[in-house]
């Protein structure tokens, strides 16, 4: 299995077509414009762009403004359907100045709000001093000065005796929270004042004047205000609201803005010439005559070629609709390098299985292939993450058949009601084939067996890669020989003669091949000698995957205690609910712990002990101008 094959295609249209067929080969949504190595490159709008990325802004500001005021806040977080052509209607879905318009209503709304916490904060600080007729926050006298603030941490009343001594002066609390009054004598004022800020004093902040009616009319002019500002907050929350029911059409808005840019970008790679605008691009071979078909429509002159050595081809990956599935496996390690061996159809098989081992469970597979239906269903995910989604149902699926194989349906949940409420002593296994808490031994040769068939499928992967490379005599000697020495090692657990006879083949042909690119017959020999230590390295690569057996164990003995406790109440009302209680606490915190753990180590055995025999990743994924969109669907 391969890439898909892509060819470089130069086109050559008039200047005034060039948007419009940028705009045609979006929808078709199979070119990759790339930048043109022809002809006189032209820069890309930086303006322009940059406007359109401020549109961008308000657009996304607006939406996540608008969510909180939209009558079903679960539907503003769901990507709504809109249809193609009304899409690409443009600015008749919803004008950029009326997105103005909703972000200017979110700042006003922002600062009333901020606004509206200063005040309420205000009239509740002036609370404390509404019965003092005296101005805030200092108050003259003919021979006194009075200050009105707060002691943080509390008045140190032997710090300031210390420094004070007999000066006149005197402290009156006012509240719970450190408020007093500090007064003291005209003359003495200024040392006083230095000596209680150096006790933690910070005077009161805001100012209360006679003019103002004191703290109380101080305190009633700021209410007055809060109204004020608390109707004209109510008044936008229902402007808000309004506009909130266009927020379908801001998503569409913002969807097509991100588009632009991308044309935008797309126009700034071509190149041109006097009267006509050169566009180069990356076409999948099997989408060529859409293209050229298109081209030949609009009058355009078209060359498709392959790619050169050195050029940077992207790589579109090309499977069944099962193996699709895992693709995001292959991308969250590395895309295939362009014409390299996609690995991904045979990874999804071994993965389906190495996961349904860890997880073997009846109950706990239904739930994890319900649970990814329903997500896929009711939620508005977009497509990568559906892709995912299906992965771990295809996985869930693996879970159930081997949980009924393996006797797991919610750990040994039948044995354990059946003991537990029936009174019966011994139940037997619904198990298939063996249950594997009874026989570890028999699951852990099982995770062996897969692991080493996982092994030689690599081995077998690396022996094709190597063969169609024209490397016959390295596929043959550096990866045959290691199998052939693995066929001699199974064997001889049937017939140690034959197998130590088949072992040894293999051996001899490492000792006599290994050392080939030495240029010292003896250094030829060391090297092919200590290229046998290698069978070290594939006998760890093996025991790895008695992790399969660990995870299925754990997940198993973890599910078999929790029935014991939640049926050890006895058949009662009490006791059900006991059980109700207890079942759904442990199998639920079982059934998350597993779950991640399998899809990690599932994922870490295609990564390390799988890919690291043959893959070398290090690609980029094709990424074509297309009609994309995040936050609607389109019909």
């Amino acid at each position: 299995m391969a890439v898909v094959e892509m060819k470089k295609l130069y086109c050559v249209a008039p200047k005034a077509d060039a948007r419009r067929l940028i705009r045609r080969l979006e929808r078709l949504g199979c070119a990759e414009i790339k930048n043109a190595d022809v002809g006189k490159s032209i820069a890309e709008d930086k303006n322009k762009i940059a406007g359109l990325e401020e549109a961008l802004a308000n657009a996304n500001a607006a939406i996540d403004f608008l969510k909180e005021y939209y009558d079903d806040p679960g539907l503003a977080l769901e990507a709504p359907e809109v249809s193609l052509d009304d899409f690409e209607s443009g600015l008749d879905i919803i004008t950029e100045g009326e997105v103005a318009k909703v972000s200017r209503l979110r700042c006003d709304i922002a600062a009333l709000k901020g606004r509206i916490f200063d005040l309420k904060a205000s009239i509740s600080a002036l609370q404390t001093w509404t019965d003092l007729e005296i101005e805030l926050p200092v108050h003259t006298t003919q021979s006194s000065v009075i200050t009105a603030g707060t002691f943080t941490g509390g008045v140190r009343l032997d710090s300031l005796t210390a420094e004070l001594g007999d000066t006149p002066y005197s402290i009156i609390p006012m509240g719970e929270n450190g408020e007093a009054l500090v007064v003291s004598h005209k003359d003495f004022s200024e040392r006083v004042r230095k000596a209680v800020f150096s006790a933690g004093f910070t005077p009161f902040t805001l100012t209360a004047t006679k003019a103002d009616g004191y703290a109380r009319g101080k305190a009633e002019e700021l209410a007055a205000e809060l109204d004020a500002h608390q109707r004209k907050l109510a008044s936008l929350t229902t402007a808000a609201k309004q506009q909130s029911e266009r927020i379908v059409e801001i998503k569409a808005l913002a969807d097509l803005t991100e588009l632009r840019i991308e044309r935008e970008k797309a126009l700034g790679m071509t190149a041109e010439t006097g009267r006509t605008r050169i566009i180069c691009a990356w076409v999948p071979k099997i989408r060529l005559p859409e293209v050229e078909a298109l081209m030949d429509e609009l009058g355009c002159a078209y060359l498709a070629e392959d790619p050169s050595e050195g050029d940077d081809v992207p790589t579109l990956l090309s499977n069944n609709v099962y193996a699709r599935q895992f693709e995001p496996i292959i991308s969250m390690y590395s895309t295939p390098h362009y014409g390299e061996f996609d690995p991904t159809f045979i990874m999804s098989i071994f993965y389906t299985v190495i996961f349904g081992l860890m997880f073997a469970d009846v109950g706990y597979g239904l739930l994890v292939v319900l649970g990814c239906i329903g997500l896929i269903k009711f939620t508005g995910f977009g497509r990568k993450m559906k892709k995912m989604l299906t992965m771990f149902a295809l996985s869930g699926v693996s879970c159930v058949v081997f949980g009924v194989l393996l006797g797991g349906y919610f750990g040994d949940l039948p044995q354990a009601i059946l003991k537990g409420y029936m009174g019966y002593e011994s139940v037997k296994s619904p198990a298939l084939i063996f249950d594997m808490i009874e026989n570890p031994i028999a699951m852990l040769a099982v995770s062996l067996g897969v692991g080493l068939l996982h092994i030689v499928a690599a081995m077998l992967i690396k022996m094709y890669i190597l063969v169609r490379a024209g490397d016959v005599f390295g596929a043959v000697f550096d990866v045959g020989s290691w199998l052939v020495v693995f066929t001699g090692i199974g064997v001889i657990f049937v017939n140690s003669t034959a197998g130590i006879i088949i072992a040894s083949v293999g051996a001899a042909m490492l000792v006599l091949t290994q050392g080939r690119h030495q240029k010292n017959i003896v250094m030829k020999l060391v090297k092919g000698v200590m290229s046998l230590y290698d069978i070290i390295s594939y006998a760890s690569d093996l025991l790895s995957y008695s992790r399969i057996l660990a995870l299925a164990l754990s997940s198993a003995v973890i599910a078999t205690v929790v029935n014991l406790l939640a049926t050890m109440t006895g058949f009662s009302f009490g006791g059900l609910i006991f059980f109700v209680i207890i079942f759904t606490l442990g199998h639920g915190i079982n059934f998350a712990l597993n779950l991640l753990s399998s899809y990690i180590h599932a994922s870490r055995l295609q990564y390390l002990e799988f890919f690291g025999k043959f893959y070398e990743g290090g690609g980029r994924d094709f990424a074509p101008l297309s009609v994309k969109s995040n936050k609607v669907n389109l019909k």
